[in-house]
């Protein structure tokens, strides 16, 4: 279970939640991605997919 409690930033995709989980009590950022910004918009589609493959592909700690 998470428990997201404020708005941490707000980017192109959607908004980027704070919270805490039992699994990581010291705190996790959810980003919420809108998904009705990307059904008419192929070049808004390409970016996310993008940033899904780099976000993807690193590799550190605090990253899950």
């Amino acid at each position: 279970r998470l428990f997201a409690w404020r708005i941490d930033r707000k980017g192109q995709f959607g908004k980027v939640y704070r919270g805490r989980s039992a699994l990581y009590p010291e705190g996790v950022a959810v980003k919420i991605i809108r998904r009705s910004k990307f059904s008419r918009n192929e070049k808004l589609k390409h970016l996310l997919q993008r940033e899904v493959e780099v976000l993807s592909s690193l590799e550190h700690k605090n990253i899950i």
